[in-house]
């Protein structure tokens, strides 16, 4: 090769490696959404959500009679009121987190009152709403309170325990019993328990089966990674717009609320500020809910920065309607849904 040629060519990798930098490097694209409130034809109390196909999951709130409202997202018709709260057969005494087999239509539902985990057909709660399941399996509650649940297809229940600290992410069975070999280690976050009580939840975990990923976020720093079911991390990110003073204490300062993706965007919540905060004006403390939402690929290159228009407690993506459900203060049913559509124009 006569060293013009290679000239041109040392110049041609210089050209498309500043193309690939610059890309990578790109800001986000600024955007602001504007929500519409989910007008629920009865009145709900909603704590909790999760969405299953074209069903919104909603867990009532705690002085309820019934522990999970039915709804159908495509009229916003309420399809059942279910699950009696109590001590009885079938009945729950302290609702606590919803694992969804999408696969089979089953809700397994915790109850931390009566440490056990319930089966719920989904089918059959919305055909009656006086349904009372008939199989249960045991919560250990040495491992109370267990987080971040989620349903693995292998047939296991995955969750996070402050009891369990051995592991990143531990595995049940269908009978209660826990399931070494599948259980994830921790290599990434070492001190993730550190200065923390048994009821702090530092980590948001959310797996995502079209990878067979989990998307890990902490509550009160500015860390978020992918990793594989090994532990080993896909990527990780550290360089949000907000940065956290040392000074700040555990707990007071939150960065990730939720998180949630679908085959092409990894979606988070973001708040990047204090959680309370005193208003002299008002004489009383005032909560700050975010209404920032971060929305990065499967690569970890920053696609948009929106601003929502209603802060959000939590929210869930509705991948068939490519819209966000939010939980919100500002409304009366408190659900508010963002069109995502736009997004994915490209």
């Amino acid at each position: 090769m006569s060293k013009t040629n290679i000239l041109w060519y040392f110049l041609l990798i210089l050209f498309f490696w500043g193309c690939l930098s610059k890309s990578e490097s790109s800001s986000p694209d600024q955007l602001s959404l504007q929500g519409k409130e989910l007008k629920v034809k009865e009145f709900i109390n909603p704590a909790y959500l999760e969405v299953y196909n074209s069903w919104l999951l909603v867990t009532k709130h705690y002085t309820d009679k019934k522990a999970l409202c039915i709804i159908d997202l495509a009229d916003l018709s309420v399809l059942s009121n279910a699950i009696k709260k109590g001590r009885g057969p079938g009945e729950m005494a302290n609702p606590a987190n919803m694992v969804v087999d999408e696969g089979h239509g089953i809700l397994w539902f915790s109850d931390f009152g009566k440490n056990e985990i319930i089966r719920f057909p989904l089918d059959s709660l919305a055909a009656n709403p006086n349904y009372k399941p008939i199989k249960s399996f045991p919560l250990n509650p040495a491992w109370i309170p267990t987080m971040n649940m989620f349903y693995y297809p292998s047939g296991c229940i995955g969750f996070t325990s402050v009891m369990i600290q051995k592991n990143l992410i531990s595995f049940m069975n269908l009978q209660g019993q826990l399931v070494d070999s599948m259980a994830v280690p921790n290599k990434i976050y070492p001190d993730l328990w550190k200065d923390g009580g048994i009821s702090d939840n530092p980590l948001i975990c959310r797996y995502i089966p079209d990878y067979d990923r989990i998307i890990l976020a902490s509550r009160y720093e500015n860390k978020l990674s992918v990793i594989d079911m090994e532990g080993n991390a896909i990527f990780q990110k550290e360089d949000f717009p907000t940065k956290i003073s040392s000074e700040q204490s555990l707990g007071s300062y939150r960065t990730f609320y939720s998180t949630e993706a679908d085959e092409v965007f990894i979606f988070l919540l973001y708040s990047g500020r204090m959680m309370q905060e005193y208003d002299s004006d008002l004489g009383s403390s005032v909560i700050h809910y975010p209404n920032r939402l971060l929305v990065i690929d499967w690569k970890g290159q920053e696609r948009y920065d929106i601003s929502l228009d209603h802060p959000l407690v939590t929210m869930r993506l509705d991948r068939l309607g490519r819209r966000l459900i939010g939980l919100t203060e500002d409304f009366d049913n408190n659900l508010v849904s963002y069109d995502l559509s736009g997004l994915y124009k490209d």
